[in-house]
């Protein structure tokens, strides 16, 4: 993905913002968020549910990598 280039009166470039790219006050983008939540249900099995904080583990098909990751506290599923 390309950030566009914005040129100012005084001469000097300035990026435009990024929906994606761009975090707010230090917090992860959304993608971000998912990323790190299927990693961890891919490398250890487990992770931090992205809408309650309790544990999602990981359910496996007929392959060694996980399906999707389920919460056992309030049922959200990642696939």
């Amino acid at each position: 993905m390309s950030t566009a280039t914005i040129a100012t009166k005084c001469g000097a470039a300035h990026t435009a913002p990024s929906l994606l790219n761009d975090t707010v006050g230090g917090e992860p983008t959304l993608e971000e968020l998912l990323a790190g939540v299927w990693e961890g249900l891919t490398i250890h099995g487990s992770a931090a549910c992205p809408v309650c904080d309790a544990a999602m583990e990981a359910r496996y098909g007929a392959h060694a990598r996980p399906i999707d990751g389920r919460c056992a506290a309030c049922g959200s599923t990642l696939s």
